[in-house]
């Protein structure tokens, strides 16, 4: 069984599948900077403002890693 993410690669093409993983990875390492930060004491308010996203979007990698 393939993962989904390459499931659907499989079935599109090569510059949509260059298009979506970059979009995955730009998030990937978005959520880093998150878990990063927080682990350094900073608030989700503090991560939301100095990433310039919303505070529910500083809160995504918690509800999706615990």
């Amino acid at each position: 069984l393939l993962p989904p993410t390459l499931a659907r690669a499989a079935s599109t093409s090569a510059s949509a599948v260059s298009a979506q993983l970059l979009r995955e990875i730009a998030l990937a390492l978005q959520e880093a900077q998150v878990l990063s930060m927080a682990g350094q004491g900073k608030t989700n308010r503090d991560i939301a403002a100095i990433l310039s996203i919303s505070h529910s979007t500083s809160r995504k990698p918690f509800s999706t890693r615990l």
